[in-house]
């Protein structure tokens, strides 16, 4: 193997000591109770890749070990085509809500009541 690929592998190997570590640690502070995170996303106008946006979001929280959290994308005012983009993913993908300010309340009630 040359010198090229004994430094790859050198930084492979120290992301996932670095991953690992993260993962027991986090592993030794969590509390015996699962908490539930909500991530709140306001987005308003038009926003041109609020497809992206909103996927990105939806796979973050799968990977950060916070499984069954919840994403509010929050309109402030967006435009008619991103509105309808962030209703139909909010309507695929499992642990995405779309909300308005008059809404966001009732979700976090909601959200409070379940615990």
């Amino acid at each position: 193997m040359d010198l090229l690929g004994y430094i790859v592998l050198t930084i492979f190997c120290f992301i996932g000591l670095l991953e690992s570590a993260k993962f027991i640690s986090l592993k030794l502070i969590q509390p015996k109770t699962k908490y539930k995170h909500m991530l709140l996303y306001p987005v308003k106008d038009g926003i041109e890749d609020i497809e992206m946006v909103i996927r990105f979001l939806h796979n973050q929280s799968k990977w950060d070990c916070y499984e069954g959290d919840t994403v509010l994308v929050l309109d402030l005012g967006l435009d008619e085509e991103s509105r309808r983009i962030a209703k139909v993913l909010a309507f695929e993908l499992e642990g995405i809500e779309y909300c308005t300010p008059d809404s966001l309340m009732d979700k976090i009630n909601l959200e409070i009541e379940k615990h």
